[in-house]
Parts: structure tokens; C-alpha cells; sequence
């Protein structure tokens, strides 16, 4: 196996007398084979051999004419702190020995025992070695933690370290955006952790650090959002954290506090906007429902009247008119046109206000599916609930109107065969409307310009309630459901036991 030969070395040797330098040289063609050794005897000489090339070796004598090894010294390490550098002195006392290795020499050796050359230099070598390394392992946690005091500076929040040590919080770390966010110095907080916690309520601080201390025992991460109570700070902060437990007595949490005012001033608003919404939407489909009234009472009063009044004038007519057959038919003809007006007026009042609401929900929405069934020739099983429901006006006239656009929806698209129409109360009130079609894609749910479904939902916010729509190409199936208020009296009817037969199929 052949080994590689070592890189050569670039020896300077800083000698007077040349046959001593000749002499170390063969010394150092042994110990360091491959190298490539030079003298100087001068200040200037060595200057010009360090600005040629940092040596990887330095050897001096310790008695020089006109140039001490102090100056020698110190120019070597002015270049660089590391390069080894060794004493080769043909006398030098034990006081002057100890004196050059304070100054930083690696080592010395005596000219006479020039065999203790070699392992002195590979000390010296490996010694200088491990010096760099140290050195640029140095360098290198510096930039990092440079970078890292940068990251933090320019990032929108605070991060920091929280060590707890036997129950007792403190900050270890701290950057400066603490002056952003609180207005106070790093130094604050890390001299008393209560400057940070006190910008909290007092309720809120304990959770925090209730937080803190029992946050380990989950999954060891934290998200805390708390109001801060400081007039000239921020209004929210919200701290996302990641904790290590060192000891069974010692966990450090590692995170970032943020400013979240503007989030949460844009969740208000958002929430507020949504309640106008809902109470305009609200306050639409009460407008709806009373013109409604209004047009279905019209409807009755006028136009009802006025056929009842045509229908009476007429049934005289005909008996005028007996002796005239050839104004039967025309008479026929007008009778059927004034019944078939009166269906019409009635099936329009029934649309707009049924009168079968004042019954209570579960006869309306019994009603409705039988209504559906006879009309569309589908199939509808209505599923009453065991007790009866209880609601208010406006209450029960949004269930009837989701269930019915649920039914309109059936008929328009779904293509089923079958209806399943479950009311239920317990705890909330519960209206299930499941069909057997082809179902809806995501994009028939949220089609441009069809309001369908959004109405039902806004009918079920407006109540409080929410409204789920489940699709496949097994079928659709619409939950609502809405809080129930306590049923004020009973109503004296027993539907106390289970209806399980369908009361409208065809």
C-alpha cells in the first residue's frame, strides 16, 4: 500500500551563524521530510519572509546581533497567532527558558541534543494544528451568533429563552424587540422577569406561567395570545414556544412573542361585520316574510273576494240564462276559469304564508312533505320527533323555509327517487333532509349567482344555528340544526311515543 508523502513545509529559520543553520537542516530534512528550510538573520529579512508566505514553521536562535527573539516573536505572531514557534539556542539558562515559553514560544531545544528536534516540532505542528481549529471553531460560533443576534433584531417580535429551575421563571435571553413590543431594554427583563409578566393582567400572567410550567408535560409546544394591559404598548401578543426539559428540576422554553393587535383588531371587525350581516340578513328575511303576509291578506281580502264575487254573479247568470242554451257553454267555460283562478289565488296564499304554520312546526314541515310527494311524484317519509317542538314565529317560519328551498332544491336537480325528512329535538333542534340523487359537485355548492344554500345558512346563523350539506354520488343530505329554547308550558298533547310509519309516500 503506498503512502502518500507529506506536503512540504515552509521552514524560516532565524539564525546568525550558517553552520548552524546547515546543521539544523539536516535535522530537518529527517524529521520533516520534504521541507523546505530558509535562513535570515535580520528584522528586514524576516519581514520580507513573512510578506512572501506565511511559514508553516518557525525556528530561532535565542541570541541574535542586533535583533532580540522578543522582536522576532512578536513579528511572527503579528502575521499569525498560530504558526509554531520554536527556540533552537546553543545556551540558554532555566530563568531565560521559562521567560520564552511565557511569551509565547511552543517550545525550545538545545543545540547539542538536536535529536530531540523531531518530536518537538510534531508537538509544536500538532499543537498549532489544534490551535486553528479552536480558533475557527471560535470564528465560526461567533458569525452564527452574530447572524442569529441579526435574525432576531429584524424579526417583528421578541425571542427569547425562559429557563425554569426548581419552580422559579427566569429569562435567560432576551432580544430587542422587547423595546418594540413593551418598550422596555432586554436588561428589564432579564434582571426581573416580573417587568414582562407584569404587562399582563393579573389573571392572564398567572396563566402564562401556569402555562409554562405545565407545558412540558404535553407535547411540548405553547401558543399563548394575552391582552397587554400597558397603555403605550401594543394591545395583543401571541407567544409560540417549543420547550426541553434538561433536568427533572430544569425545562427551557425557546420562542417568539409577536404583535398580533392588528390580527385581532381585523377579527373583531370581521366579527362584527358578520353580526351586521346576520342582522341584516335577519332583519331582509323579516321584510320578506311580512310582504309576504301582506300580498298572501290582499290576495284573500281582494282578489278572493272579487272571485267569490264573479263565481256568485255567474251562478245567476246561468240561471238567467237557462232558456239560452247557446250561452251554456261560455257559462261552463267561466265557471271553470273563475274555479281554477280561486286554486291558483289559494295555492299562491299557501306559498306565501301557509296557513299550516299555526300548528306548529312539525304539522308545517309534516305537511310539506306530503305536499311534496303528491306534486313531484317522488317519494317523502317524514320522521316526526317524540315530542312536540315549541318554537316562535320567526323560528319556525326559517325552519319551514330551508326545509321547503331543501325540497325545491330535490325537485329542481338531485333526480331521487326517495326522501327521508327527519325533524328531532333534544338538547337542539335537528331537521335532517336526505334524498337519493346524484348529488352536488363542490362547485354546485358554491356557484356564482345561486343563493340557494347561502339563504338556508344565513336563516341558520340568523337563529343561531348552522347548517351542514353533505354530497355524493349516493345523495345529499342537509342537517340543520338550532339551540332550543326551554319549552314554556306543555301543550297538553301526547307525542310521547314513537311515530316510525311514513305519513306521505307515493
Amino acid at each position: 500500500m503506498n503512502v502518500p508523502a507529506p506536503a512540504p513545509r515552509t521552514v524560516v529559520v532565524i539564525e546568525d551563524s550558517v553552520d548552524d543553520f546547515e546543521l539544523v537542516e539536516r535535522r530537518l530534512r529527517t524529521a520533516l521530510p520534504g521541507a523546505n528550510a530558509s535562513r535570515v538573520d535580520s528584522a528586514a529579512a524576516l519581514g520580507m519572509a513573512l510578506a512572501a508566505g506565511i511559514p508553516d514553521l518557525v525556528l530561532c536562535d535565542h541570541r541574535l546581533p542586533g535583533f532580540s527573539l522578543p522582536e522576532a516573536l512578536a513579528m511572527v505572531r503579528a502575521r499569525d497567532p498560530d504558526v509554531p514557534f520554536v527556540v533552537v539556542s546553543g545556551a540558554i539558562g532555566e530563568d531565560a527558558a521559562v521567560d520564552v515559553m511565557r511569551a509565547g514560544v511552543d517550545d525550545f531545544v538545545m543545540k547539542d541534543r538536536l535529536g530531540r528536534l523531531e518530536p518537538v516540532l510534531v508537538r509544536a505542528l500538532d499543537a498549532a494544528a489544534s490551535r486553528r481549529r479552536q480558533r475557527e471553531t471560535e470564528t465560526a460560533l461567533q458569525e452564527s451568533e452574530a447572524r442569529l443576534r441579526a435574525v432576531a433584531a429584524n424579526l417583528p417580535g421578541m425571542v427569547f429563552r425562559i429557563d425554569i429551575r426548581d419552580g422559579h421563571v427566569a429569562f435567560a435571553y432576551a432580544s430587542d424587540g422587547v423595546r418594540r413590543l413593551f418598550g422596555l431594554p432586554p436588561e428589564a427583563i432579564l434582571a426581573d422577569p416580573a417587568a414582562f409578566f407584569g404587562r399582563f393582567g393579573i389573571t392572564e400572567a398567572a396563566g402564562l406561567v401556569a402555562a409554562l410550567h405545565h407545558g412540558i408535560e404535553g407535547d411540548g409546544f405553547l401558543t399563548w395570545t394575552g391582552a397587554v394591559t400597558e397603555p403605550d404598548a401594543v394591545e395583543w401578543v401571541q407567544i409560540e414556544a417549543m420547550s426541553r426539559r434538561r433536568s427533572a428540576a430544569h425545562v427551557v422554553w425557546d420562542g417568539l412573542v409577536i404583535d398580533v393587535t392588528a390580527a385581532k383588531h381585523a377579527e373583531r371587525d370581521l366579527t362584527r361585520s358578520r353580526e351586521e350581516l346576520r342582522e341584516l340578513a335577519g332583519h331582509l328575511a323579516a321584510a320578506r316574510e311580512d310582504e309576504r303576509d301582506v300580498v298572501a291578506r290582499e290576495l284573500h281580502d281582494e282578489v278572493g273576494s272579487m272571485l267569490t264575487g264573479i263565481k256568485f254573479e255567474t251562478t245567476w247568470l246561468k240561471g238567467l240564462l237557462r232558456s239560452a242554451p247557446e250561452a251554456a257553454e261560455s257559462l261552463k267555460q267561466l265557471d271553470e276559469l273563475v274555479e281554477g283562478a280561486a286554486l291558483a289565488c289559494n295555492r299562491i296564499m299557501q306559498g306565501l304564508r301557509p296557513a299550516i304554520i299555526e300548528q306548529g312546526i312539525v304539522a308545517a314541515i309534516e305537511w310539506q312533505a306530503q305536499m311534496f310527494a303528491k306534486r313531484h311524484a317522488i317519494a317523502c317519509r317524514f320522521h316526526p320527533p317524540r315530542r312536540e317542538v315549541a318554537l316562535d314565529a320567526g323560528a319556525a317560519m326559517a325552519v319551514f323555509r330551508i326545509c321547503q328551498e331543501s325540497l325545491n332544491n330535490i325537485a329542481k336537480h338531485a333526480m331521487a327517487r326517495h326522501v327521508d325528512v327527519t325533524l328531532d329535538a333534544g338538547a337542539a333542534l335537528s331537521l335532517v333532509v336526505a334524498d337519493d340523487g346524484i348529488g352536488m359537485g363542490e362547485s354546485a355548492l358554491h356557484k356564482p349567482g345561486h343563493f340557494g344554500l347561502r339563504g338556508m345558512r344565513e336563516r341558520a346563523l340568523m337563529l343561531g344555528g348552522h347548517l351542514d350539506v353533505a354530497s355524493s354520488v349516493a345523495g345529499t343530505v342537509i342537517t340543520l340544526r338550532l339551540p332550543l329554547a326551554p319549552v314554556a308550558a306543555d301543550t297538553g298533547a301526547d307525542v310521547s311515543a314513537p311515530r316510525d310509519e311514513p305519513v306521505a309516500e307515493r
